[in-house]
């Protein structure tokens, strides 16, 4: 007997009270749509805070298209496409007006395991597990370029978060040998560096052997980027650059100081 499916990636669209899931099976290829608030209408205090006695999910949609279980979620900015990356390589995006698939993106040669929007809607961020990072267009629906800088060859990446003003892109990676890393790119040509640059690798060395990274976050003004790890540690790493960001050089440490949480 097959085992249960598990929940994965979940993403959620306050605004509208929906919420995205999709879970790991061997037979769950889909990803689902959520009504938070159910039949109730909709709800909370005046502090907008939700009430827990209304929170009643009700399955709006199932998206299925895919062929092997969905791995990642991400909406855009504007909140009409929705993404999601699977394990057969693709990508496919969705409109949330209809719920019908727009797009299939392809080009990875592995599971897509996380996904990211940049700010103004124009790129999104795949990463993969044949250790590739790739930009693509959000208007022509092509592959603009794969960043610059793999992580080690044992390793994948597992997660990206983009800073708030969409200039830097952090990626973490996990892999069953440890040897986690996290590496910082510039998404925008500039200080006579090229849009998908490494400006930094930084080995988590207290993290090689007991887990890989699974979250990353910037803080409002870019200036920590803060990393779980599936150890369960939490830490801040302090972005201090010589120069901006633009023209950093790509040392493998020297930007970032760790101060854990």
């Amino acid at each position: 007997m097959a085992a249960p499916p598990s929940l994965h990636s979940v993403v959620a669209d306050a605004a509208a009270g929906l919420l995205f899931t999709s879970s790991l099976g061997q037979t769950d290829c889909s990803a689902r749509v959520w009504h938070l608030w159910g039949t109730c209408g909709g709800a909370g205090s005046s502090d907008h805070t939700a009430d827990s006695s209304l929170l009643q999910p009700a399955l709006a949609h199932t998206l299925s298209g895919h062929s092997a279980p969905v791995l990642s979620l991400a909406l855009s900015p504007d909140r009409r496409l929705l993404f999601t990356g699977s394990y057969d390589y693709t990508i496919r995006v969705w409109s949330t007006a209809d719920w019908h698939c727009l797009r299939v993106l392809k080009g990875h040669g592995g599971g897509v395991r996380a996904l990211a929007v940049a700010p103004d809607g124009a790129t999104l961020y795949s990463a993969a597990s044949d250790n590739t990072i790739r930009a693509w267009s959000t208007q022509h629906w092509v592959c603009l370029r794969t960043l610059h800088g793999r992580h080690e060859d044992t390793t994948w990446p597992a997660c990206l978060a983009l800073s708030p003003d969409g200039s830097l892109l952090a990626s973490g990676s996990t892999g069953p040998f440890g040897g986690s890393t996290i590496k910082v790119f510039q998404t925008a040509s500039g200080g006579g560096r090229d849009a998908g640059d490494c400006l930094i690798t930084f080995a988590q060395l207290g993290y090689r052997d007991k887990g890989g990274i699974s979250a990353l976050l910037f803080s409002p003004d870019a200036s920590i980027l803060y990393s779980g790890a599936s150890d369960g540690t939490l830490a801040a790493w302090h972005l201090r650059w010589s120069e901006p960001p633009a023209a950093a050089g790509g040392s493998t440490a020297g930007g970032l100081r760790r101060g854990f949480l």
